[in-house]
């Protein structure tokens, strides 16, 4: 076994050994070799690129390794990340208002259309695996924005049983299930809220951000909505089937409504697919809302009914008068 001088001055050492038996190195070199093996046998077909965007949350930056990024590829799809290309909305202060949200909007965006969209489009980007960890309203955006034109792998950052991007092989399944509130005739028969309530979520708080008449409720069935409910890819494959059931309802029995609210108390993965899962042409308008101090703020609109969707000169200003 070949090693560093370093390490060859440990494990050469007559007192050391048995602290590095033979059986402990073979073992060593046995794992870093299936190591290697399985990251340069893989095919074109058995790799992803990486998709990383970190931004400021309430002026805290959290890092994404390298490191973490591969690893936590390898364990959940066994592949090898070809590529880690970066959104960088980190040097972006996050003042927590309107001009934030649309400054970082504009930056993924321009990075959507001239970096990776193209690459996607030309095949060269067959896969992505995504890293993401932004304000909701970005995260929101940065769904809508890739869409359904690539197949897509959602990470987490996990804070419990162990802390870090990698899947649990044991997390739960957990369903969710779609509760419909009736407000009085005083409220707007033409708009519609939703609440993605995964790890949190307050209905009241909607009343005073949204006149619609009808507010649909996002929620696990059976349990109570709590940060580590997202233990496992299948717990997200379980919302997006409720998620575009819901979005089906609403095309069906709100055919005039002129605007969606969407308000989330749910984590990075959720919504991104809050976002990815909005079909063009069909659902209106969604306005997403932010909680602000407390409360919730009409801070970016997807516009759904037009032909462009990425041109940032092209979006509408965010129009609140309606909302309150």
């Amino acid at each position: 076994i070949l090693l560093c001088p370093l390490h060859h001055g440990f494990v050469d050492k007559k007192e050391l050994e048995a602290e590095y038996p033979t059986v402990l190195l073979r073992g060593y070199k046995k794992a870093h070799e299936d190591h290697v093996r399985a990251m340069t046998g893989t095919e074109r077909k058995d790799r992803t690129t990486a998709l990383r965007m970190v931004g400021q949350i309430r002026d805290h930056l959290v890092a994404i390794s390298d490191a973490d990024v591969r690893s936590a590829v390898f364990a959940h799809e066994e592949r090898y990340v070809d590529e880690i290309i970066d959104i960088d909305i980190g040097t972006i202060p996050d003042a927590a208002g309107s001009a934030y949200i649309e400054t970082a909007r504009t930056k993924i965006l321009s990075e959507l259309r001239y970096r990776i969209l193209p690459q996607i489009q030309d095949g060269t980007i067959r896969r992505l695996s995504v890293f993401a960890l932004s304000r909701i309203p970005l995260l929101c955006e940065l769904g809508y924005g890739i869409g359904d034109k690539v197949d897509v792998e959602l990470y987490q950052h996990h804070r419990a049983p162990i802390e870090g991007w990698k899947w649990q092989p044991n997390g739960a399944r957990v369903p969710f299930e779609i509760v419909e509130h009736v407000r009085g005739d005083d409220c707007d028969a033409s708009r519609v809220a939703v609440l993605l309530a995964v790890s949190g979520g307050d209905v009241e708080k909607i009343q005073g951000s949204s006149r619609a008449k009808s507010v649909y409720v996002v929620r696990p069935s059976g349990v109570d909505p709590t940060r580590t409910l997202v233990s496992s890819p299948t717990t997200l494959e379980e919302f997006r089937s409720a998620y575009q059931g819901l979005l089906s309802r609403i095309e069906k029995e709100h055919r005039h409504a002129v605007g969606v609210d969407l308000f989330l108390a749910a984590p990075a993965p959720v919504a991104f697919i809050a976002g990815r899962d909005v079909a063009r042409d069909v659902v209106p308008d969604v306005v997403i809302h932010d909680l602000v101090n407390g409360q919730y703020v009409a801070v970016s609109v997807l516009k759904t009914r037009t032909a462009v969707a990425f041109a940032p000169s092209e979006r509408a200003p965010v129009v609140t008068p309606s909302l309150s």
